[in-house]
């Protein structure tokens, strides 16, 4: 990942959205990796979507990582699908999030580095350009 790389993915359901990166900052001692996203679709009034979509990724003592992630999305599809319970959109997030936790915890990294897996920095390259939600192994 790198500061406005464009890609392009599909999610729950959503046809594939472009797709740009706003800033892209690897992890450093004491300060968060920051990788937020923006996509947007157009079209007719219940077509439209705006997301954006921020990830901040923390090494933490231990060889361990926090992610927060928080996502702000505008448009009448998105409306729609926070209405569905279960929720998909959250369940999907999840589901993302405990990909990521588990590639981690399965790496072994260069041996005796410490070092977590690089898909829980987001940029192992373990997802192709065009990626479906659940897709990165």
């Amino acid at each position: 990942m790198t500061d406005d790389r464009v890609f392009s993915f599909g999610t729950f359901g959503f046809p594939p959205l472009d797709a740009r990166v706003v800033e892209f900052r690897a992890p450093a001692e004491g300060v968060p990796g920051r990788r937020p996203w923006t996509a947007k679709q157009d079209g007719r009034p219940e077509e439209r979507l705006d997301v954006l979509h921020g990830w901040l990724v923390e090494d933490l003592p231990g060889g361990r990582v926090r992610i927060l992630t928080q996502e702000t999305r505008n448009g009448e599809p998105a409306a729609a699908l926070a209405g569905e319970r279960p929720n998909p959109m959250l369940n999907g997030h999840q589901a993302r999030l405990d990909g990521l936790v588990r590639a981690a915890s399965e790496w072994p990294g260069p041996s005796g580095s410490g070092q977590v897996h690089p898909a829980a920095h987001g940029d192992g390259g373990r997802c192709s350009p065009r990626v479906t939600l659940g897709d990165c192994e």
